[in-house]
């Protein structure tokens, strides 16, 4: 059995080309000589120079939500971040990155694994929902943009509750959901991902509200006996 588990573990890394655990950036740049940046919220944690038009980062995935954000900067002016977009850091695949002027996400593309190319293609869709209600005039038009930006958020989500995209994207809008949908969401979220911080915290919270909501109905019956015995 040991065997096995040892044999299946280096197909994975075989097939993946990343060893379990760890991640593995390929990055392609035009700018020779740059650096590009791994940030951890506002704190630099990793750092990598621009050689023959590539940069690589190499790490262990350590947080239960691994969302960085990455960014160059300018030759020019070092102080100006020329590209910058959020990566997920994760083992299932090498993740590319390389410069895309038209790309919505900060002039970068990312690619290679499910997680973060589901969050290139939908900031693709969310940018042009965006620019759509910028740029109309007419109230029932943006609020049927509107619409359809929140339905395209919702299936997202849905569609990608075995991987950190829909963990990602639904803690971030979570109060575009129904209770019904949020507590149908949270019973279908893959094993793995149940053991998130963030959808610990989120069951923790619709937890909360429900008790805090019954409590409310359990005071509004009470006043309701009690006024009837008046009568």
């Amino acid at each position: 059995m040991r065997v096995l588990i040892i044999v299946l573990a280096l197909l994975f890394t075989a097939c993946s080309g990343v060893e379990k655990g760890h991640y593995v950036i390929e990055g392609k740049s035009y700018d020779e000589g740059s650096y590009y940046y791994l940030f951890r919220a506002d704190k630099m944690v990793d750092s990598a120079l621009v050689t023959n038009g590539q940069y690589r980062f190499e790490g262990i995935v350590e947080e239960q939500l691994p969302i960085r954000n990455i960014s160059s900067t300018s030759l020019r002016d070092p102080f100006v971040p020329a590209r910058f977009t959020q990566v997920i850091l994760e083992d299932s695949g090498i993740i590319k990155v390389c410069e895309d002027d038209n790309s919505p996400t900060g002039k970068l593309k990312v690619t290679g694994t499910k997680a973060n190319n589901t969050l290139y293609n939908f900031s693709i869709e969310a940018t042009r929902y965006h620019e759509a209600m910028r740029s109309c005039a007419d109230r029932e038009k943006r609020a049927e943009y509107m619409s359809k930006y929140i339905e395209l958020v919702k299936q997202t989500v849905y569609d990608n509750l075995d991987n950190f995209a829909g963990v990602f994207m639904f803690t971030l809008s979570s109060t575009r959901f129904t209770e019904q949908e949020r507590e149908d969401i949270l019973k279908r979220v893959s094993p793995k991902m149940q053991k998130t911080e963030a959808i610990k915290q989120l069951s923790r919270k619709e937890q909360t509200l429900k008790s805090m909501r019954q409590l409310k109905n359990t005071k509004i019956e009470e006043a309701e006996i009690k006024e009837n015995i008046k009568k």
